[in-house]
């Protein structure tokens, strides 16, 4: 057995009071690598009171990825009927994130909860983002899952 079929991380639900400081290092680390962070939070702060705000909220779901007491990885979802057909539920990914140190499974695990969640929840459709700095693998990733690219979005700072 490999190392990897070995270990064990435990996907939850995040857990603010006690995990914010460790979910607010692994945002700033993976915020470093992206290619723009421009709109988001300044401080640690207004980085306090988003995530707190969209933790309260009705349709989001926040998880975290635990490996030998620490986080590791994230993803924040959005439950919501789709825009175009109010019949039909979405799951739409806001964020996500996974430590250069976690485990390489993590991303997947991540993913998987997230689509199964949906599935529970009724939801038709899945969505998930690849950053103009992702990795270039992410889109196997994606399609393995038996996702398919259908749309490309472009930022600009005004």
């Amino acid at each position: 057995m490999g190392r990897e079929s070995l270990e064990v991380i435990n996907i939850r639900a995040v857990d603010l009071s006690s995990d914010l400081p460790m979910v607010i290092e692994g945002m700033r680390d993976f915020i470093a690598r992206m290619d723009y962070h421009e709109f988001l939070p300044d401080t640690y702060e207004e980085i306090v009171e988003g995530l707190t705000r969209l933790v309260s909220l009705d349709p989001i779901e926040m998880l975290v990825a635990e490996y030998e007491g620490s986080i590791v990885g994230g993803i924040g979802m959005v439950y919501s009927p789709c825009i175009w057909n109010l019949k039909v539920s979405i799951a739409e990914e806001m964020f996500w994130w996974v430590s250069k140190d976690a485990p390489s499974s993590t991303a997947l695990r991540l993913l998987r909860r997230v689509s199964s969640n949906a599935v529970a929840k009724g939801c038709k459709f899945i969505v998930f983002k690849s950053l103009s700095s992702s990795p270039e693998t992410l889109d196997k990733v994606y399609r393995r899952m038996g996702l398919r690219l259908v749309e490309t979005s472009y930022m600009g700072i005004t």
